[in-house]
């Protein structure tokens, strides 16, 4: 009795199952005397009344020693559902606090990122800012530079020009001088000399004319080409320009695309990680409630 009492819930003895064979009935058997006036001739009323009080002795024992079993066992019981109670709080206070810090991380990043993708948009701004005013500085200094090639050519055909005149005036001047000496001397002279010198006055302006043609066609070509390079230099500014313009789209629409394939993948995560945060609560509700079940 005392091994039994002190044995733990856990350690209590299992139920066993016998198995009993009957004998076969015999007939004419002897059948047992039953009966305590026919037994031993000790027995008496007070051997049967101690024998009782034992038996209720004995029976109030295993009462008591069932109820002692039965108690322990709800202390057991009691015991492990307070410490499940006490873990399931504890692992929801733990899933709390990581739900808390995830949602402060997670701002803090969309608020990093956020502001990355803005700087990121301002720099873009300014370097399409600087690449817009460094095109018309470049086309300002060509616009100048093709100003004063003009300028210069234009002085120095005017320069040419001057001296063609005072060499002109100077010749005729000569020939003037040569007509006044040679009438002093004779007529006749005086006339070959005036014949000659008029062919050659009609030879020197043909070949001014001539000579002012070419200048002409030559200034007028000049001119034509520079145009033609202003025209080309316009052109490849402009060509550049667009370039500039398409690699600007080009890198927006990646940047664009790259950002879109962030965002995407990052939200892909995040719905895995919900869908994973999800399916651990649920588990811990369902294991909570098989155990207050229990």
């Amino acid at each position: 009795m005392a091994d039994t009492q002190r044995q733990t819930p856990e350690k209590i003895p299992r139920p066993v199952a016998f198995e009993m064979w009957f004998k076969p009935v015999v007939e004419n058997a002897r059948q047992p005397n039953f009966s305590p006036l026919r037994g031993d001739k000790n027995v008496s009323r007070e051997y049967l009344s101690r024998k009782q009080l034992e038996a209720e002795i004995r029976k109030k024992k295993r009462d008591l020693q069932k109820k002692a079993r039965l108690a322990a066992r709800n202390q057991h019981t009691k015991h492990v559902k307070a410490l499940a109670d006490l873990q399931s709080k504890v692992a929801e206070e733990k899933h709390k606090q990581k739900m808390e810090i995830y949602e402060e991380n997670k701002n803090a990043l969309d608020k990093a990122l956020q502001d990355r993708l803005t700087a990121k948009d301002e720099h873009i701004k300014e370097v399409k800012a600087n690449n817009q005013v460094m095109v018309e500085i470049q086309s300002k200094i060509a616009e100048e530079k093709l100003n004063q090639k003009m300028m210069q050519s234009l002085v120095k055909t005017e320069s040419m020009r001057k001296a063609q005149r005072e060499k002109f005036d100077a010749q005729k001047k000569k020939t003037m001088e040569v007509l006044h000496n040679a009438q002093e001397i004779t007529e006749q002279n005086c006339k070959i000399t005036e014949e000659k010198i008029q062919k050659k006055m009609e030879t020197s302006m043909e070949n001014r004319k001539s000579y002012l043609q070419s200048l002409k066609e030559r200034v007028h070509e000049k001119n034509s080409n520079v145009e033609q390079k202003r025209n080309t230099l316009d052109e490849i500014l402009n060509l550049q320009k667009k370039m500039q313009e398409e690699n600007h789209q080009q890198k927006m629409e990646k940047y664009g695309l790259n950002r879109d394939a962030f965002f995407k993948k990052r939200k892909e995560q995040l719905d895995a990680h919900f869908k994973h945060v999800k399916k651990v609560s649920s588990l811990a509700k369902e294991r909570k409630m098989r155990l207050h079940q229990g």
